[in-house]
């Protein structure tokens, strides 16, 4: 973390907090946890897509129809929940289409 943002950042090693209501610091403690997992997702996140490749339009089938499967259930689960749709062959690749 150091080597990466030292250049251009200000490090904070303590910080001192004092509330007459310990419930305040327990909230403060919780939104400083929350924070530093949010930051430390994202620095993942970034990462997963550096190593992504970009990739290439899908080119149509030369004839009109497109060899299609329906009502097909995308695994793994996408967003938590079934999904069901159509499945779709092109030149370079397959597209899967959903109902919703």
């Amino acid at each position: 973390l150091v080597q990466k943002y030292a250049p251009y950042a200000t490090f904070i090693r303590e910080l001192t907090f004092r509330s007459i209501d310990g419930h305040n610091l327990t909230q403060a403690y919780r939104m400083i946890l929350e924070m530093r997992k949010r930051f430390k997702q994202k620095e993942v996140q970034e990462q997963e897509e550096a190593t992504l490749v970009k990739q290439d339009k899908l080119v149509r089938t030369k004839n009109e129809r497109v060899p299609r499967l329906s009502d097909l259930t995308m695994r793994p689960v996408f967003a938590g929940r079934k999904t069901q749709g159509n499945l779709e062959a092109h030149q370079n690749g397959l597209r899967f289409i959903s109902n919703r």
